[in-house]
C-alpha cells in the first residue's frame, strides 16, 4: 500500500490533482458568495433580432397606404388600415409580378385588397382578364 505522499507524488507526476470533498464545497461556496456580492448573472449569448415576416408585411402595407392614400389600386375602393385579417385587408401587390422577375422595391408595389390581389394573381396590370 502506498503512503499519502506516494499518491501525491504519483498525481503530480501524471499531472492530476485530486480534490477533496471539503475543497469542492469551499470552492462552490466561494463562487456563490462572489455571485451574490457582485450580483453577477450567467452570461447570455447575444441573439440577433429577427423581425417576423408578418411584421415586415404590415410595415410595408402601412408605408404603401400612406403613399397611395389607402385606396386599392386594383378596384379603386378605400382600404381600412384597421383590418388586419380577412379578404378586405390591405396587401402589397406587385406591379411586375414576382414570377416575371418583379422585386419588393416600393416602386414595384401598390396597395390592394387581399381579394383583389388574389383575383389578379400574376397577370399583368393591363390584362383584360382582371375584370
Amino acid at each position: 500500500m502506498k503512503s499519502a505522499s506516494g499518491y501525491q507524488k504519483m498525481d503530480q507526476v501524471q499531472g492530476f490533482y485530486l480534490e477533496t470533498q471539503e475543497f469542492r464545497e469551499a470552492r462552490q461556496a466561494t463562487r456563490a458568495e462572489y455571485k451574490q456580492v457582485n450580483k453577477l448573472k450567467e452570461p447570455k449569448t447575444a441573439k440577433r433580432h429577427v423581425t417576423p415576416p408578418g411584421q415586415i408585411a404590415r410595415r410595408r402595407v402601412k408605408r404603401l397606404g400612406a403613399r397611395d392614400g389607402w385606396i386599392c389600386k386594383l378596384c379603386g375602393q378605400p382600404v381600412d388600415p384597421k383590418i388586419l385579417i380577412g379578404p378586405w385587408r390591405g396587401t402589397s401587390d406587385h406591379v411586375k409580378p414576382r414570377s416575371e422577375g418583379g422585386t419588393y422595391h416600393l416602386w414595384n408595389l401598390q396597395l390592394a385588397h387581399a381579394i383583389c390581389n388574389e383575383r389578379r394573381g400574376n397577370k399583368p396590370l393591363d390584362s383584360d382578364e382582371l375584370e
